[in-house]
Formats: C-alpha cells, sequence, structure tokens
C-alpha cells in the first residue's frame, strides 16, 4: 500500500547501439519519481511519459531533438523500458524503482518472492510495522475486535510514512524543462546548420 524508501532500488545499464527497448529487473513495482538519468553526461531522462507526448516524441517531427524520454510497458511477462530515440552510442543509464520483493534471507539477500515463506526471511519494511499489521488481522481472523489494534497500525503507519516521504522533487540529472524541441538540452556540436 506505501511506498516505503526501503523497497528503493536502483537499476543501472548501459544502452547498446540501435536498440531502444530494455526489459526491467523482475522484482519492478514501480518507479520512483524523476529518478533516470544518464550518468555519463548526467542528463535527466524524463518520463514516463503519458502516451501522447510519447507519439510526439517517437513518431513526430520531433524525435531527433533533443534528449531521450522514457515510458514504461508491460509486453506482456515483463515491464519494459523504452527509449524515444534508438542510441547511437553506449550510454550508462540509472532509474530508481521500488521493488516487489519485501523481505531478505537471513543472510540479506532478497528472496525470490513477494511473499515471506521462511521464519527466517526478515522484512525490508521495518518488522515493527509488520507485527501491528499481524496483530489487528490475526485478531480479525479469529472473530475478535480489532478496532484498537487496527487503530493504532493505521495511525503508526501513517505517521512513520509521512516522516520518510520525499518533501519535494529533487531532479537528479540536470535542469528539466517540458518544452519539447529541446527539452532543456543544447547538443554540443551539429545545431543550427
Amino acid at each position: 500500500e506505501y511506498n516505503w524508501p526501503h523497497l528503493e532500488v536502483d537499476y543501472e545499464f548501459d544502452t547498446v547501439v540501435d536498440q531502444d527497448v530494455y526489459v526491467m529487473p523482475v522484482d519492478f513495482r514501480v518507479p520512483v519519481h524523476n529518478s533516470a538519468y544518464q550518468r555519463t553526461q548526467y542528463y535527466a531522462l524524463r518520463g514516463s511519459v503519458n502516451p501522447e507526448e510519447w507519439r510526439i516524441r517517437r513518431d513526430g517531427l520531433l524525435s531527433n531533438i533533443g534528449r531521450n524520454v522514457f515510458r514504461l510497458t508491460f509486453n506482456g511477462s515483463r515491464w519494459v523500458i523504452q527509449l524515444s530515440s534508438l542510441p547511437t552510442t553506449v550510454e550508462s543509464l540509472v532509474l530508481s524503482y521500488r521493488s516487489n520483493l519485501y523481505a531478505t534471507d537471513g543472510a540479506g539477500a532478497p528472496v525470490s518472492q513477494e511473499n515471506y515463506v521462511l521464519d527466517t526471511d526478515v522484512s525490508k519494511v521495518p518488522e515493527k510495522y509488520v507485527k501491528l499489521g499481524v496483530r489487528w488481522r490475526f485478531r480479525r481472523v479469529k472473530g475478535m475486535d480489532y478496532s484498537a489494534e487496527l487503530a493504532e497500525y493505521n495511525a503508526t503507519i501513517r505517521s512513520r510514512f509521512a516522516q520518510m516521504k520525499d518533501t519535494a522533487d529533487i531532479p537528479v540529472g540536470g535542469k528539466r524543462t517540458h518544452d519539447y524541441t529541446t527539452n532543456g538540452y543544447v547538443p554540443d556540436s551539429g545545431y543550427g546548420a
């Protein structure tokens, strides 16, 4: 229900010349807003863009102007990230996302499923919150009054999440604009001629 910062993971990958689609990791759940950038030159990547802007950038007259934007789509079995133009060089890209793996094994490695399986699994989210959730759910299943436990759970979760939530968007990859023509990027050469 909550996008806990404990679940954030960086996905780093290098582009391949003339390849615009890249498969996201199997534990991808949702992207972290405004976290994608091109590491080599520290340029922000806008996205995931809406369908209208995607068509303008991908198929319109502006397809080769400015920096890349991206779109996340589901291809039937996995999430993929699609760049608006084919890379002409190898670039290092980074995108933060929230994982759907909520626990680690006893050694700290993420478990390979979305649920706890063994007693030795450790929650990535503080276990205090998990215990509060188990308490009210256990009482509900047993037919007991669980209103006090549910109220404590909701108050604690909302309060702690509000304290951990981002206060504002901070672009990690340079200046952002919403100009379709250059997206705040002026190339080093090849313009005006």
